[in-house]
């Protein structure tokens, strides 16, 4: 019975293992791993970022077209250099050959020139980029806003320079006739001493007049003259022209 029961389970396994179906996976090596694949999105670029780059690009091109300014100052010179050369070297064939000797060319190796490669359109220095029109647009508008500054400074100068001559004139004016009131103060005063009577002295025309006090302990007839002034509260004031009237008001406040 073992020995059946063996032969039987080995048949049964037998018949599963050809039962098994293949696999659509692909078997990969133990030391090969997984790769996964990231998508690559570019970063949305911002109006910042991208004025950043735009000037970047006009001064890349700017270096390029100073060192194509210098390559060719320095090819000019290289040739002015040769003509020269080319042109001592006839003249010491001519001389030779009139004395009856072999010209020989000898040439320094330090004054040798060499030839530059050419470079071909591919690889050449690009030009400069047309600028922006957002550039130009605001160069424009600054250039506007400083006329319009200039424009402005040059008229307020001469405004202020009128304006400094009037009013230069009128203190002049002033000053002449403070001069003129003293002069006369002073000679009325010595007529008035000379006469041997008394000069007396102008008073004030104009007075203003402040209330400081409050209504409490005050007499009616002040208190009617300061409803005449219309010094109803404290801190108030008006200008009053001195009068007779108004002279004895003041005394009795």
């Amino acid at each position: 019975m073992d020995s059946g029961s063996k032969d039987h389970l080995s048949n049964t396994q037998k018949k599963k293992r050809h039962s098994k179906k293949p696999s659509n996976k692909t078997e990969k090596p133990k030391g090969a791993t997984e790769k996964t694949e990231v998508a690559k999105v570019k970063p949305k670029l911002t109006p910042r970022r991208k004025r950043i780059e735009s000037a970047l690009r006009v001064q890349a091109a700017k270096v390029a077209y100073l060192r194509q300014l210098k390559s060719k100052k320095r090819e000019a010179l290289a040739k002015k250099k040769a003509e020269k050369e080319g042109q001592s070297k006839g003249e010491k064939r001519k001389a030779e050959k009139s004395k009856g000797e072999t010209p020989k060319d000898e040439t320094p190796k330090g004054e040798q020139i060499k030839k530059k490669k050419k470079i071909p359109d591919s690889e050449a220095v690009p030009k400069f980029p047309p600028v922006p029109e957002s550039f130009l647009r605001r160069r424009k508008h600054l250039a506007r806003i400083k006329e319009h500054i200039t424009s402005n400074l040059k008229k307020r100068k001469r405004e202020r320079k009128r304006q400094r001559a009037i009013i230069y004139k009128r203190a002049r004016q002033y000053l002449e006739e403070y001069k003129t009131r003293d002069r006369e103060l002073i000679t009325l005063r010595r007529m008035a001493r000379n006469s041997g009577s008394f000069y007396r002295e102008p008073e004030p025309k104009l007075a203003i007049v402040i209330r400081i006090r409050g209504i409490n302990g005050v007499d009616p007839k002040t208190k009617s003259i300061l409803r005449i002034l219309r010094l109803r509260q404290n801190s108030k004031c008006c200008l009053c022209q001195i009068e007779c009237i108004y002279a004895q008001a003041f005394e009795d406040c």
